[in-house]
């Protein structure tokens, strides 16, 4: 068999099992994973998957108990509503994701997006609220806006989010990044640390 056929012929063997795969886990195969994490207190875990195209742009949660095989999908946002960057609580039922807005722009492949909220999902009850909200935050004095950018942790108590926080200043264009302590209910933020590149 000569050797592009033979590529071909694994590519083709290759497809077939990532279907098989995903009939047996309930998740289609045109996704892939992104993130897998495991809540404790309920024995549940939740991946972060993508599937992603020239015209399509995919996020969402599945979960399943850690004892089935088939997962589900967790919330039904709209479709242009994604979930991902999901954290979960050590010590209760919740799970915690980033919700972002997406819109498809002119170009083939391009996309923008906005960030909506961060949401809590209850896995005991199955229901979900949003407890930080684009233009909720209640910022350090020298910002005037800001969004949650990336989900790090949360405290034990459940109390406070650990996760970076692009802010900017009045008639400023640059973004800085910080590392953030947020209080859940009051929606606080304090500054932990100033990060360079998103990222350090």
């Amino acid at each position: 068999m000569p050797r592009e056929e033979k590529i071909e012929s694994l590519k083709r063997v290759a497809q077939e099992k990532r279907k098989d795969i995903g009939r047996a886990i309930g998740i289609d195969a045109e996704f892939r994973p992104l993130q897998l994490v495991y809540n404790g207190p309920t024995g549940i875990i939740v991946v972060s998957v993508e599937r992603m195209s020239s015209g399509i742009y995919d996020r969402r949660l599945f979960f399943r108990h850690r004892f089935e095989a088939q997962y589900r999908q967790l919330g039904t946002p709209p479709r242009d509503v994604h979930h991902d960057n999901v954290i979960t609580s050590l010590t209760r039922p919740f799970v915690y994701c980033r919700a972002t807005r997406v819109n498809k722009n002119d170009m083939p492949g391009e996309f923008s997006g906005n960030w909506l909220s961060v949401e809590r999902f209850d896995l005991a009850s199955q229901t979900n609220e949003s407890v930080l909200s684009e233009g909720g935050l209640e910022l350090p004095e020298r910002y005037v806006s800001g969004w949650v950018s990336q989900l790090h942790g949360v405290s034990s108590d459940d109390a406070m989010l650990f996760c970076t926080c692009g802010l900017q200043r009045p008639n400023e264009g640059d973004v800085h990044h910080w590392l953030c302590g947020v209080e859940l209910g009051r929606a606080r933020v304090s500054l932990v640390s100033r990060l360079e590149g998103i990222w350090y």
